[in-house]
């Protein structure tokens, strides 16, 4: 069943992890024989062949807008928004009333200069003039032919919009797919892409007080993961003096997907891919609370986001060992009424030490957190994590028993 979500955009962001220094000067050749250049440069890099350039289009802004605002009303219409923004404010990452969907239209809306539409396979550069065309830099170029050749050898990414902020594993392939297209951009740019992941690294510890984390989590972590993740694979190849990176760790590590941010995190850190947990773990409360569900897979990298947000730092090694999970967010009906919300998230790790390490992390976090984490139950039985938010207390015991069956 097809299921609705947030627009991918694989977006050339002025704010994007790479932050060149400076653009390259205005080039005098037209922009399809710049394009030209950056196919070429591309396939030199990559060691693949994109055959044929996308159809390009150049759009204002004012149009640009228009079109990003008709595609969030059909894949995340205001009332889906709402309903996870009511999921994100049980886990205390934003206010209940907090404007997620407006905030994502302006910051995609002002800051996005240049985009491959996968889902009509073409390039869009958002300029006001062919003087703003041409201050597009052949890296720029690169970043989005990539995704235009991974769109060519099968996406990474689906065609169709996806809920990746809601859906794990379709979030950990855009963070695959922004982060291979990053580290070319960075390679075309003559420099070294260790040094951009160790600046990656950096921005995901930083905590911005201007700006939500779950904000950061959908716009910026995408390219900060991914690149982190692309360059742990990479180092199993160091390219030697002269010669272009060899990418066949990674193109051997993507053969194993498709990936969680687990194991984007695992490649980070190990410098190789494991296997995904198949797993799909059953429905948590289902008999118990009486409406609606939406079943979720939330992720490992989720945790850490609500982690980092009740204790105020990273917490990297609180997840180790995550196989799988899944969310149950409960949302009206005769229990909660309109207007309540429940969320049963059960985790399963890999072994019952590295649950009950995790689970130690949460409780000890717990008095820091705001409501409703003070009232939250945390059900450990074994190697599995139950997380229980916005329970009724007239259901609290046996959710608590359903959570240890």
């Amino acid at each position: 069943m097809k299921r609705n979500g947030l627009l991918l955009l694989t977006a050339t962001l002025l704010a994007c992890a790479s932050q060149p220094e400076a653009s390259d000067p205005a080039p005098a050749r037209p922009f399809p024989e710049r394009l030209e250049a950056a196919r070429l440069r591309l396939n030199e890099l990559r060691g693949q062949e994109l055959l044929v350039l996308p159809e390009w289009e150049r759009w204002t802004r004012e149009r640009y807008q228009t079109w990003l605002r008709e595609r969030f009303d059909t894949t995340w219409p205001p009332e889906r928004a709402a309903l996870e923004a009511r999921l994100w404010a049980l886990l205390g990452l934003v206010p209940r009333d907090f404007p997620l969907r407006e905030r994502a239209l302006d910051r995609l809306g002002q800051d996005t200069r240049l985009f491959f539409d996968r889902a009509n396979a073409r390039l869009v550069a958002v300029a006001e003039s062919e003087e703003e065309l041409a201050q597009l830099a052949e890296a720029d170029l690169v970043h989005e032919l990539t995704h235009a050749l991974q769109y060519q050898r099968g996406p990474l990414a689906p065609k169709d919009p996806t809920p990746f902020l809601l859906d794990d594993r379709a979030w950990a392939a855009e963070a695959l797919a922004e982060g291979e297209a990053t580290v070319l951009e960075e390679l075309a740019r003559g420099r070294d892409p260790q040094r951009l992941a160790g600046r990656a690294a950096a921005q995901l510890r930083f905590k911005d007080p201007r700006q939500p984390a779950l904000l950061r989590y959908l716009l910026l972590e995408p390219y900060l993961q991914g690149v982190t993740a692309v360059v742990g694979v990479l180092r199993n190849a160091p390219p030697k003096e002269g010669e272009p990176q060899d990418w066949s760790p990674y193109d051997q590590a993507l053969r194993r997907g498709p990936f969680g941010s687990a194991e984007l995190l695992h490649m980070a850190s190990a410098g190789f891919a494991k296997s995904p947990a198949e797993e799909e773990l059953p429905p948590n409360l289902a008999p118990l609370i009486e409406g609606q569900v939406l079943p979720l897979r939330l992720g490992a990298r989720a945790a850490q986001l609500v982690l980092a947000e009740l204790s105020g730092g990273r917490q990297e090694q609180a997840v180790k060992g995550w196989r799988a999970d899944r969310a149950d967010l409960h949302f009206a009906g005769p229990i909660l009424g309109e207007e309540g919300t429940a969320l049963a998230w059960r985790i399963r790790f890999i072994s019952g030490d590295a649950a009950k390490a995790f689970s130690d992390t949460l409780r000890a976090l717990i008095p820091l957190g705001q409501p409703p984490w003070p009232r939250a139950q945390i059900v450990q039985q074994g190697a599995r994590v139950t997380i229980l938010l916005g329970i009724p207390p007239s259901r609290r015991e046996r959710a608590d028993a359903l959570a240890r069956e």
